[in-house]
């Protein structure tokens, strides 16, 4: 079986799980397999990789898994098995969800499920000012995949039909992302913006 290395730290001994971290100017990135148990050796990981961020010098954190932790999805709506967009969900949001709030992630991108999705900031399934904001960007495979007829007040923005991809910029004070239809180059079709003086006032809490 073939497949990339990962990134890794040699001390104290080589990593090469397909879980890591890295910072970028002022964001902290947590890269996640959703395709391994979200608990135990991950779910470790994960939990120590949060605790140690150091929000002076990365003041945003996302976290980033291929599988959306909130969906809106036209797949089987009642099906709650492991597999189905909704059952696993389900399991991210029970594996990880408390984890995210503790630390005070900002946001949580997806993909899977081929369409753009952009939530409210969200906390036990409702919108919530102390929660995170889920983005789920699939719109590279557009129209392979179905959304709702009903969608959950949660979600902000929907688009199934359009190819595109998502524009991120930040700084210590403001981390913007944008979506950019492939029809529309030079058109925002839809934009989060997030300010620093919001992010400094979470974070004290979590110092």
């Amino acid at each position: 079986q073939m497949k990339f290395r990962m990134p890794w730290d040699t001390t104290p001994k080589p990593h090469d799980r397909p879980w890591y971290s890295f910072d970028f100017g002022p964001v902290h990135f947590l890269m996640m397999s959703t395709e391994h148990p979200l608990n135990g050796t991950q779910g470790a990981f994960i939990e120590e990789d949060l605790a140690a961020v150091d929000r002076g010098t990365t003041p945003w954190v996302i976290a980033v898994g291929h599988r959306p932790m909130y969906i809106d999805s036209g797949y089987n709506p009642d099906d709650r098995s492991h597999d189905s967009d909704y059952g696993f969900a389900s399991y991210y949001q029970s594996s990880l969800e408390a984890v995210f709030l503790k630390h005070g992630v900002d946001a949580v991108l997806g993909a899977h499920h081929h369409t753009y999705q952009r939530s409210c900031k969200l906390k036990a399934g409702a919108c919530d000012a102390e929660g995170f904001h889920v983005i789920n960007l699939g719109m590279g495979g557009a129209s392979n995949s179905k959304l709702s007829k009903s969608p959950a007040p949660i979600w902000d923005f929907l688009d199934g039909t359009h190819h595109g991809y998502v524009r991120m910029t930040a700084s210590r004070e403001r981390l913007a992302m944008e979506y950019i239809r492939g029809s529309e180059p030079d058109k925002v079709t839809d934009k989060l913006e997030l300010t620093r003086e919001a992010a400094m006032m979470l974070a004290m809490q979590w110092v």
